[in-house]
């Protein structure tokens, strides 16, 4: 994902691209750009001290990070922190959505339909029948990323989770998530794609393919991701909103899960599918310009180590 989108940077015109990372995570992909400065850091001090001398030189600052112990929401404060600009979502929405609890709340509040859910620290055994009503029950933390820590449980093992877990219902249909990219100039959805989960082996995402060749499935998808999107304030940079479109002919059942507010491994299938530089529509459209994105519409599926394959 980080060389995909670095690449796509590259080749936009009169654009430099300074990038950081961890020396020691290993770096295999042939696709590495090659056109850009990249630092590489050995301790937390390096990395601190880099990061901010960068983010307060540059014009604008990408974050790819984990929602995991506040990793992405204090990374982002701290390039407005150093005087930076952010390219990413803005803290105040990550702070949100960045949790899963937070996003459920902030959803319904907004009339948005999610799954049944509740949080450890609000648990009772008098709500828990009436919130849940024989839905089987997944436990997830509050502030993963991807699909990791995600399992079934039963009631009774309800009472061995701790307050970084929320509890939610599983909801039936297809997967799917849908890319946004908003800026001042208002919000664009990308073409919404399926997601490839196996539910047998704690919920391991596969990648995904793309569901252009379903309109109706395509316009459920972008009018529940909007609506989603909407619920939070002021949104800005590349946002994953993951849902799943319930096996009616209608939207009645169509559910929202989360929100990821960060580039997402969608990335990686859609600026295939797309007619042009999708991370310059990503600049574009956080300078406050109004752009349009067209994709092709064969068929495609993606995986999560870079791979593509057209159908």
């Amino acid at each position: 994902m980080v060389a995909a989108i670095a690449t796509d940077l590259t080749h936009i015109p009169s654009v430099e691209v300074h990038l950081l990372r961890d020396a020691s995570i290993e770096v295999f992909d042939p696709t590495w750009p090659d056109h850009l400065q990249e630092y590489l850091v050995q301790s937390i001090a390096e990395r601190n001290d880099s990061f901010d001398r960068l983010a307060s030189a540059m014009d604008q600052t990408l974050v790819i990070a984990p929602e995991t112990n506040n990793i992405l929401l204090e990374t982002s404060q701290r390039v407005l922190d150093v005087g930076g600009r952010l390219l990413s979502p803005h803290p105040e929405v990550i702070a949100i959505a960045g949790d899963k609890w937070l996003t459920h709340q902030r959803l319904r509040q907004g009339g948005v339909r999610v799954p049944p859910s509740m949080s450890i620290d609000s648990t009772n055994a008098i709500e828990f029948d009436e919130v849940f009503d024989g839905h089987q029950l997944l436990c997830k933390p509050r502030d993963g990323a991807g699909s990791e820590g995600i399992r079934r449980i039963s009631p009774d093992q309800v009472r061995e989770l701790n307050e970084e877990m929320m509890i939610e219902g599983v909801v039936n249909g297809t997967p799917a998530s849908v890319a946004a990219l908003s800026g001042p100039s208002g919000t664009i959805l990308l073409a919404p794609m399926q997601q490839l989960i196996s539910k047998d082996d704690g919920f391991t995402f596969h990648g995904g393919r793309s569901l252009l060749h379903k309109p109706e499935l395509c316009q459920r998808a972008h009018e529940l991701a909007r609506a989603a999107i909407e619920c939070l304030p002021n949104p800005t940079g590349y946002l994953g909103v993951d849902l799943v479109l319930g096996h009616k002919d209608d939207p009645s059942d169509d559910t929202v899960i989360e929100i990821n507010p960060r580039i997402t491994t969608s990335y990686i299938g859609l600026r295939a599918m797309a007619k042009s530089n999708l991370a310059e529509a990503i600049v574009s459209v956080g300078q406050g310009h109004r752009t349009q994105i067209e994709f092709h519409d064969r068929g495609l599926q993606f995986f999560p180590n870079g791979e593509i394959e057209w159908i």
